[in-house]
């Protein structure tokens, strides 16, 4: 996690305020609960609302740090003005036993911790535990401790008629668009194989373009020409020796002389 409150910059872990102990031993116990200073709020940080917590490291004995319960994100203010603002206070350091004694506030009740054993804490009395609690290091006169809320919010679930409704008007043109596009195919194809009949028909009548003879006649009687049309526009060419005039009649002329 990050962040800052006061002076300190968080730093996956920070000391929170200290208000004086004794050390025995390798016992530590604090001299005075009263928060003197500024109380690190475990509620200004996401971490602490995650599923893995937020380590707060190298808390000594009288350390202080504050929290809101009923709230589920930093943005919901949290102080000591709030009902809902509780204290948790570092009392006892056991370096020995491998654990330490907190004091959780509003109404003062002592708990103990026993190095990486979760404990989770009904604040407000209510029969829902409201935050966890982890030792996860300490020292003969300091511990680390991951502070993680239990408070869930409740998920609302809401139907976005917004999105349906523009799906349903999509799927209902695509259909349209479809029908459009197979109609209009349909309709070309349909023309070209009418236009293929009307093609053939039409050669078919209009036989062929000169007579049946080999050279052909013209439509007017005139000189035959070289190429012919055929029922499908296709020449036939005529060679030029097919052609043989038929020679005119020769007059006879009477040259016999009647005797007188």
């Amino acid at each position: 996690g990050s962040g800052s409150y006061g002076a300190c910059e968080f730093e996956d872990g920070c000391a929170a305020v200290t208000t004086g102990g004794t050390t025995t031993g390798t016992t530590t116990t604090t001299d005075d609960t009263t928060d003197t200073g500024t109380t690190l709020v475990l509620n200004s940080f996401e971490d602490f609302f995650s599923a893995s917590g937020i380590d707060v490291a190298d808390l000594e004995v009288g350390d202080v740090v504050g929290f809101c319960i009923g709230k589920t994100t930093i943005f919901q203010v949290c102080d000591s003005t709030k009902d809902s603002y509780h204290t948790i206070t570092l009392k006892s350091i056991n370096l020995d036993a491998s654990t330490v004694v907190i004091t959780v506030a509003s109404t003062p009740t002592d708990y103990t911790l026993t190095l990486d054993i979760p404990l989770k804490i009904d604040v407000d009395k209510d029969e829902t535990d409201d935050i966890e609690v982890i030792l996860t290091d300490l020292t003969a006169t300091t511990a680390d401790i991951n502070f993680r809320s239990l408070e869930t919010s409740t998920p609302t679930t809401t139907t976005d008629t917004k999105e349906d409704t523009p799906k349903v008007a999509k799927s209902s043109n695509l259909n349209w668009l479809w029908w459009s596009l197979g109609g209009v195919g349909f309709l070309g194809l349909l023309a070209i194989i009418i236009a293929i009949i009307l093609k053939n028909r039409g050669g078919g009548d209009g036989g062929a373009g000169y007579g049946s003879g080999p050279m052909g006649s013209s439509s007017s009687g005139g000189k035959p020409s070289d190429t012919s049309q055929s029922n499908f526009g296709a020449p036939t060419t005529f060679a030029p020796e097919s052609y043989i005039p038929t020679p005119a009649p020769t007059p006879t002329t009477n040259t016999s002389i009647n005797p007188s």
